[in-house]
């Protein structure tokens, strides 16, 4: 049962034929989904895409046309609350690059928790390749024609 609403924000960023994935790990829990995460109180949901690619990804972005938002209910798989997730295209500032990983790395400041930037190319997306039902909408919405 859920208990209140979690508002969630994501970047989809392109560069050529490709698009940037986040793996994140908590303890057992592995997640692949777009790069973002959650909104700060008093924040709004632009700069709180801008805050989370800079803390995630050390990249300056430009947040350019709405996307998506969630259709289907989508309960969190860590409290009791309903995700709204909402997906805005996003282009890196001029002379800003994406710092990406080979590998899983530590997130600061929390306990058995890792992270991993990456490029995917566009063609080798499917549905099933992300976690959520949020990310496989907007999966299908990016191969019928980002």
């Amino acid at each position: 049962m859920v208990k209140s609403f979690n508002c969630r924000i994501y970047g989809i960023l392109q560069q050529e034929k490709k698009i940037l994935v986040s793996r994140e790990k908590y303890g057992e829990i592995e997640i692949l989904k777009f790069p973002g995460g959650g909104i700060e109180l008093g924040e709004s949901p632009e700069n709180a895409l801008i805050r989370e690619f800079l803390e995630e990804a050390n990249a300056k972005i430009e947040v350019l046309d709405f996307f998506h938002v969630s259709k289907q209910l989508q309960k969190s798989i860590f409290t009791p609350t309903q995700v709204i997730a909402l997906y805005w295209k996003v282009r890196l500032c001029e002379n800003e690059k994406i710092t990406v990983h080979e590998n899983l790395i530590p997130i600061p400041e929390k306990t058995d928790a890792f992270y991993q930037l990456f490029w995917k190319e566009i063609s080798e997306i499917t549905e099933d390749f992300f976690t959520f039902a949020t990310e496989k909408e907007v999966a299908r919405k990016i191969k019928n024609g980002f």
